[in-house]
């Protein structure tokens, strides 16, 4: 081989060289992002096992607090306010003073009441004997006779105008409101005072009459106070023994008893009647268990992967959904992070716990 010859080799080499050692390099990069595109990407989830616990059915309401008993005081006689015992807030025991009138006329008006009274009463007496002698007609006695009565009549209410100065408590409760000041002056019929007993408070329920089977006295119900966030329990103690026409329901009287004092009457409540309940029950959280395709699905992760298993559901409620068959004890049910998972996929567990608490 000359030198020409050579030279011409080596240039050939050189553009082998150079043409396939790119292209191959290119390959290799586009094969391994295939590969890498293949490679699923695990999906961060929680997961709770199942609790045992109660399980319970309610049906859900709202209602106003009520007083018991409410009370409004009018005056039973006129006069001049001399005192004031009550302000609004005050606690009151039944028969307490709550005011007092000026009485001097309703005084002497009693005094005047008694002198006529007691004057008939001795002529009544004196006829009486006379009667039985028969030294007087049957006309002039019966006529004594109306006189001691009318008298008797006045004098009594005379005693009770006066003890009308007095305005006492009808009831033990609260003065929730006062409606007249010192010095004022008042008339028969003048509003005073609203009392209200507020032990127990009322919850008054309407609940559809399809539903009262579920529903019988002594059971309770428990509710929200909307006002103060309070949660407090009620008894039911009346049912009525009628259907409303126009609405369908029944009404529901519930008494509740041991509430704070920021609970008030007139304060909204939402209800939850509880119409059922069960002890020892499977439980997930609700949030776990959807519907697909007309059955109740969970998942479960299974050694990193997603199981899909189909569930038969008991009572469910807002927080939690009690299971009767398709998982058991000690499976990990998947509570966030299940919303679109695949049967089988790749699955990576951030959090676990008996007391987790799905956000």
């Amino acid at each position: 081989m000359n030198k020409l010859d050579k030279v011409v080799l080596m240039f050939v080499l050189a553009l082998l060289t150079m043409t396939c050692g790119p292209s191959s390099s290119a390959h290799d990069q586009n094969r391994n992002k295939n590969e890498f595109n293949k490679q699923e990407k695990a999906v961060p989830i929680a997961v709770q096992k199942p609790r045992r616990g109660m399980a319970y059915a309610y049906y859900a309401t709202t209602a106003v607090l009520e007083a018991e008993h409410r009370a409004e005081i009018r005056a039973k006689t006129g006069g001049v306010i001399l005192d004031l015992f009550v302000e609004e807030g005050d606690l009151l025991k039944k028969g307490a003073t709550m005011l007092k009138l000026e009485d001097s006329d309703q005084k002497l008006k009693l005094k005047q009441a008694r002198l006529t009274f007691q004057q008939a009463q001795k002529e009544f007496k004196r006829h009486t004997k006379m009667k039985n002698t028969g030294v007087l007609s049957q006309e002039l006695y019966e006529q004594s006779e109306n006189n001691y009565l009318q008298a008797s009549a006045d004098l009594e209410v005379a005693e009770l105008n006066l003890s009308y100065t007095e305005v006492k408590a009808p009831l033990a409760g609260i003065c929730v409101k006062r409606r007249v000041d010192l010095g004022t002056h008042i008339d028969l019929g003048t509003p005073l005072f609203d009392i209200m007993d507020m032990d127990p408070m009322l919850l008054r329920v309407h609940v559809p009459a399809n539903r009262m089977d579920e529903i019988e006295l002594g059971q309770e119900l428990e509710m929200s106070i909307d006002s103060t966030g309070d949660r407090l329990k009620g008894v039911i103690q009346l049912i009525s023994p009628i259907v409303d026409s126009e609405t369908g329901t029944v009404k529901i009287t519930a008494a509740v008893r041991n509430y704070p004092d920021s609970v008030r009457p007139g304060d909204f409540a939402e209800i939850r009647l509880i119409t059922e309940k069960k002890e020892d029950a499977m439980l997930v959280p609700s949030i776990a268990v959807f519907e697909e395709k007309g059955q109740s699905v969970v998942f479960i992760a299974v050694q990193g992967k997603a199981v899909r298993k189909a569930v038969t559901v008991g009572l469910v409620t807002e927080k939690e959904t009690e299971i009767l068959t398709g998982i058991d004890m000690n499976d990990h049910i998947v509570v966030k992070g299940q919303r679109g998972l695949r049967d089988g996929q790749k699955v990576t567990i951030l959090d676990t716990g008996e007391d987790q608490t799905v956000k």
